[in-house]
């Protein structure tokens, strides 16, 4: 039979499916691993009375309330915010508003991924301020963490438990993929994907004037590998990206982009850009100037023709030559 968690993909499905395996703590295979999540989470290990659970409530993915069968008085509280592609944006922060005003709670941010540097800063950001009010904590658990825990048993008879285990267990090996993929249809490329860039690109691209990351582009079906020349604090500026449904059948394009750089820099650094873009060798037809007859500034402001990459060497390469030529093009943004 074909894994329940091929088709459901979404945060949304994860999400029911911790909740479907709190609520039912009662069936055997279920309550082996409820007592480990509870146990490993919340360091709860008293017989379990009942347990409820509530999807964004707070907008919080999944809160769990989970009552102690010898102290009807303590009720405790975890609060599980799932992501897969995802990252962590000052969701935390916010969130904890209302969780640090109850008892008893307990946090984990638990991604079937890599965590990643901005996961990671987001989930420190979020616990500076609850050690300063000696509050609970967010746990980072990551796709290897909770293979982990779900494999306390060998096997499940229970289909639902069986196919979530092998589901996580093929995650975990997409995420350490370090060759190519070869198409870009479905989550398990994207996954692969993510970690080619990661794993296979970004390492040897190490002491650049660029910072260089990968992530999913948002709700576009594809990966993107980012460069953005350093030195700006966190201003938006101009970067180049490479797209993985660009590379499938050994293609290589590299777009300069200008998202949500500010109208400020663009007034102050277009000219000269477009300018030194078109010097670099960037080919600029057919951007987008206006729109509904309206002047507007170009989210895409040049792109490379489309180059071959057949080996890994030959990737990085072009990597490299186009991420110098990005920039000698960025040299007089101010």
């Amino acid at each position: 039979m074909k894994n329940l968690f091929d088709f459901a993909t979404k945060e949304l499905s994860h999400d029911a499916f911790l909740r479907w395996l709190f609520e039912n703590w009662q069936e055997p295979e279920c309550d082996i691993i409820v007592r480990k999540l509870l146990k490993e989470f919340c360091n709860f290990d008293d017989e379990i009375q009942d347990i409820k659970t509530k999807a964004q409530d707070h907008n919080i993915d999944i809160s769990v309330e989970i009552y102690s069968k010898f102290n009807k008085d303590k009720i405790v509280r975890l609060f599980i915010e799932n992501k897969t592609f995802s990252n962590e944006h000052n969701q935390l922060t916010k969130y904890d508003e209302y969780i640090n005003t109850l008892s008893n709670t307990h946090k984990v941010f638990y991604k079937i991924n890599k965590i990643n540097v901005n996961d990671y800063k987001g989930i420190e950001k979020a616990n500076e301020e609850n050690i300063k009010t000696n509050k609970s904590l967010w746990q980072a658990w990551d796709i290897h963490k909770i293979v982990k825990l779900f494999e306390c048993k060998s096997d499940f008879e229970n289909l639902i438990l069986k196919h979530y285990v092998e589901h996580i267990r093929k995650i975990q090996e997409y995420v350490q993929n370090t060759k190519k993929p070869i198409s870009n249809d479905n989550n398990k490329d994207l996954l692969q994907w993510e970690a080619y860039f990661k794993n296979s690109i970004i390492p040897s691209l190490q002491e650049k004037e660029y910072i260089c990351d990968a992530w999913k582009a948002g709700q576009y079906p594809y990966i993107c590998l980012v460069l953005t020349k350093k030195g700006y604090k966190g201003r938006k500026i101009p970067y180049l990206e490479i797209r993985s449904r660009d590379c499938l059948n050994n293609n290589f394009i590299a777009r300069v982009l200008c998202y949500d750089v500010s109208v400020e820099d663009f007034i102050k650094n277009l000219s000269k850009l477009e300018e030194n873009v078109k010097k670099q060798g960037f080919s600029c037809k057919g951007i987008v100037r206006k729109r509904k007859g309206k002047e507007i500034f170009p989210k895409q402001i040049g792109y490379t023709e489309n180059l071959t990459a057949i080996s890994d060497d030959d990737f990085i390469k072009l990597v490299d030559i186009w991420g110098e030529k990005y920039l000698n093009a960025m040299k007089d943004w101010c």
